[in-house]
């Protein structure tokens, strides 16, 4: 660019600040205007190297052989094309040390020479310059097309690569969540198959056979248990009928010694919750003999006849305690039994606990297999779809980084489109309405003013009444109120103007006539006319009274008639 004297700045592609966002945490050097700063040791090394170079400089001037090549050819030892620009052609040398004029033919000749070579010279370095600018334009162009290319196909690679990545991403996103479909139906079938294994565990535990079975057993047991009751009952009625023939202080005696007992350690039953209802008769039945035994042993002591009351016979005591001991022996015989039937009531209230815990699990068990198949028809139902849409077709907000669609809906365009034609309508509708509203509340406004403005003018008429009707009115005004024939009394008023005219002519010619007999017939004729126009005037103006009275007098009429005032009857003074 110097060689061919060209001052324009060559453009070179470089990288943006978008390819290199590292750039804008980096500071150049060019970016600095400020001087930079050194610190002695810096100032003592640039120093040393400057003097280093010059030394270099120096001996490389020093050397013969350079200078020899500097001086033949230029430095180089073949001459190109691109070094034309900075050939010349050295002048004469008498040139410089003789004036034109004395220049001999043949030094003009070696001049003309050496002006055509430098012409020569001049006109090849032209054309060389040209070509170099014409090459250096097409390069330049050539770059910017090529570097433009280069963009445009960089930015197509990379509009394809956000593409190709975007397919990927909603691939993988598919097979995400068709690995999490999958993971939620296994499990869904897992539970299914919890839900059914324990079910029919519990429906092959027949708990409800056994309480029905237990229930009737009871059932028997209870009605044996009432007749063992009933039994003892009668044996305790049919006492005093065994010994009917005994005294009654005897037979109350006996029936004391009767109900007394020997003190015989109580039998202790332990019901277990753990056992079944056949240990449970195991149980009462081996404890039975071994409490009858000891009652019937301390019976013994009570069959002495040491013990018999006083009047009773050995044979009437010895029936007696065979009584006692029969009674003694149901009495037990319905302990033991009352203990047994405690015992299966208990056992029978554990079974039935059972069943409606097992009921209650098999209800829940139910349920819960009822719920998962509902889950799992929505699950099948409720597919997953994945819709590539716009980002100005998705209007819900995103306020966190992943914005949430469990409650959106995907509408048609259509659908969108129809709703806010529908909007607009009901919109354009609600103006006219508003617009509507307006005009009936204006028209309201200026009927109130109307009816406003009308009761004004009322009062306004009213008190002009008022004061028409407190007008006071003289006697000549009450009769030309009064009278009905405006022409004949219009035309007494000018009768009378006229005859005032005249007498009033007739002493004005009295006294006048002697003074003007000189003037001559114009100035009477002049004044003739003045009079006559007075006399027009006059009757014009009593012409304009008589209509404004007339006027008046229809206002009172009216007035009259409307507020009927008797006008006839105020006495003025």
């Amino acid at each position: 660019m110097l060689e061919l004297g060209v001052k324009e700045k060559l453009w070179e592609p470089s990288l943006s600040t978008s390819e290199q966002p590292e750039r804008l945490l980096t500071v150049d050097d060019s970016e600095i205007k400020a001087e930079k700063y050194l610190t002695p040791e810096q100032k003592e090394e640039e120093e040393r190297k400057k003097l280093e170079e010059q030394k270099h400089l120096a001996a490389k001037g020093n050397n013969v052989k350079d200078r020899a090549l500097d001086d033949m050819m230029d430095g180089v030892l073949e001459v190109k094309k691109e070094d034309i620009l900075n050939m010349e052609i050295p002048p004469p040398e008498f040139v410089l040390s003789k004036p034109g004029i004395q220049w001999s033919e043949e030094e003009k000749k070696v001049y003309k020479e050496y002006e055509k070579k430098a012409n020569d010279l001049s006109e090849e370095k032209e054309k060389y310059k040209k070509s170099m600018e014409t090459e250096m334009k097409k390069q330049h162009t050539s770059t910017k097309d090529a570097t433009e290319r280069f963009d445009e196909t960089l930015t197509t690679l990379f509009e394809k690569k956000v593409k190709s990545e975007m397919a990927i991403y909603q691939e993988e996103l598919k097979i995400t969540y068709l690995v999490h479909s999958i993971l939620v139906e296994d499990e869904m079938r897992n539970r299914e198959l919890e839900f059914k294994l324990k079910l029919e565990k519990t429906l092959a535990y027949k708990v409800r056979e056994l309480v029905k079975r237990h229930e009737e057993e009871l059932k028997l047991f209870h009605e044996s248990y009432d007749s063992t009751v009933a039994e003892d009952k009668v044996l305790d009625k049919e006492f005093r009928k065994e010994f009917c023939d005994v005294r009654s202080q005897v037979v109350d005696h006996l029936y004391k010694l009767f109900k007394c007992r020997p003190r015989v350690q109580k039998m202790r039953t332990q019901t277990d919750h753990s056992s079944n209802q056949f240990k449970g008769q195991r149980l009462c039945g081996s404890l039975a003999p071994d409490a009858l035994v000891k009652m019937l042993k301390a019976m013994e002591e009570l069959d002495a006849l040491e013990n018999s009351p006083e009047g009773a016979s050995p044979q009437i005591w010895e029936k007696f305690c065979l009584v006692r001991r029969a009674k003694v022996e149901s009495e037990q015989k319905v302990k033991v039994k009352a203990l047994t039937l405690a015992e299966m009531h208990a056992f029978l209230q554990k079974r039935r606990d059972e069943d409606s815990a097992a009921q209650q699990e098999i209800k829940n068990l139910s349920d819960g297999l009822e719920s998962l198949h509902k889950e799992k028809n929505r699950f099948l139902t409720d597919i997953m779809v994945q819709v590539l849409l716009k980002q100005g077709q998705v209007e819900v907000s995103t306020t966190d980084l992943t914005p949430d669609y469990t409650d959106s809906v995907l509408s048609d365009r259509s659908e969108v489109e129809n709703l806010n034609t529908t909007i607009r309508t009901l919109g354009e509708q609600k103006i006219a309405s508003m617009v509507q509203c307006k005009d009936f509340r204006k028209g309201i406004i200026q009927l109130l003013w109307e009816h406003k403005m009308m009761g004004m003018q009322i009062e306004h008429l009213n008190t002009k009444a008022r004061d028409i009707q407190m007008l006071r009115l003289s006697e000549e005004q009450q009769d030309y109120l009064n009278k009905t024939d405006r022409d004949k009394r219009v035309f007494k008023q000018a009768s009378i103007l006229e005859k005032t005219i005249a007498y009033q002519e007739k002493v004005h010619f009295a006294f006048i006539n002697p003074l003007y007999s000189e003037k001559n017939q114009a100035a009477k004729t002049e004044e003739r006319y003045q009079e006559i126009l007075q006399r027009k005037n006059l009757e014009d103006l009593a012409r304009a009274q008589g209509d404004e009275l007339a006027f008046l007098w229809a206002e009172v009429e009216r007035l009259r008639m409307r507020n009927f005032p008797s006008l006839d009857q105020l006495k003025y003074s």
